[in-house]
C-alpha cells in the first residue's frame, strides 16, 4: 500500500511540474564538485552557495517566504538513521529560533536518484517572519555524506513551490561530472 501511495504522489508530483507556467520553463544545472552532486534549479530564481561550499540554495526573484537548500554534511556516519538526522535538523532549528510548534505530516520512504531516502513534511511556526510553514524534506545517505533536499514555504505558497521543488528533486545526481563534461 505504502508503494502505491508513493508511486501515486510520485506521479501527481511530476504531473504537476510538466504543467508549470511559461515563466517558470528556463532550468538550469547546477553542479557541486565538493558536495558530489548535480541538480537542475530554475534560472531566474536567486541562488549561490552555502554550507560551506558543500550547499546551494534558491528563492524566488520576487519577495516570497519560499527558499529551496541543498545541503551536504559530510562524515556522517552510516550508523545515523535517516530518521535521526530528520531529528537532529528539526532540533537545530528550534534550539536557535528558527522554528516553533513543529507538526508532522507525512514522512515515507522514498527515492533519491536511485538510492533509498526519506520524505518528512511538516508545518511549523516561523517566529522571525510570523507565518506558517511548511517544510518538505528528502534524505538520503551515499558515501559517508548526508544529502537534504529542503523547500520551505510559506503555507499560501505551497501550491506554487512544491512542484518546482519536486522538479529540483527529480534532476538530482550523485557523483555527477561537470556541465562541460557531461553527455
Amino acid at each position: 500500500m505504502l508503494r502505491g501511495c508513493v508511486t501515486l504522489w510520485c506521479l501527481t508530483q511530476c504531473a504537476l511540474a510538466g504543467s508549470l507556467p511559461r515563466a517558470d520553463s528556463s532550468w538550469k544545472t547546477y553542479y557541486n564538485p565538493q558536495g558530489h552532486y548535480c541538480v537542475d534549479y530554475l534560472s531566474r530564481w536567486v541562488s549561490g552557495d552555502a554550507f560551506e561550499g558543500a550547499g546551494f540554495y534558491l528563492y524566488p526573484p520576487s519577495r516570497s517566504l519560499t527558499e529551496i537548500d541543498v545541503a551536504v554534511v559530510a562524515d556522517r556516519s552510516e550508523t545515523s538513521t535517516l530518521p535521526e538526522e530528520v531529528q537532529v535538523h528539526w532540533d537545530g532549528l528550534t534550539r536557535f529560533g528558527l522554528a516553533e510548534r513543529i507538526q508532522p505530516i507525512e514522512q515515507h520512504d522514498a527515492q533519491l536518484s536511485g538510492h533509498p531516502a526519506l520524505f518528512t513534511k511538516n508545518t511549523y511556526y516561523d517566529p522571525q517572519n510570523h507565518a506558517m510553514m511548511v517544510d518538505e524534506i528528502i534524505l538520503s545517505m551515499e558515501a559517508g555524506r548526508l544529502y537534504r533536499l529542503e523547500l520551505s514555504s510559506g503555507a499560501e505558497e505551497l501550491k506554487r513551490s512544491e512542484p518546482l521543488f519536486q522538479r529540483l528533486v527529480s534532476s538530482f545526481q550523485f557523483d555527477c561530472q561537470p556541465p562541460a563534461t557531461r553527455r
